[in-house]
């Protein structure tokens, strides 16, 4: 997805603060568009 290691670490955080799903949380701060989201949905489907 092309995001920096900081950018990650700032969602797995929050997304452990906040008890939310890590897409949702990096969506909601601005770090997904709505592809790059649903790319990523589409993804843990496939492997889950």
């Amino acid at each position: 997805m092309g995001l920096s290691d900081n950018a990650i670490n700032l969602g797995l955080r929050q997304a452990a603060l906040e008890q939310a799903p890590l897409p949702v949380v990096l969506w909601s701060f601005g770090l997904l568009n709505l592809n790059q989201y649903q790319d990523v949905l589409n993804w843990q489907y496939q492997h889950e």
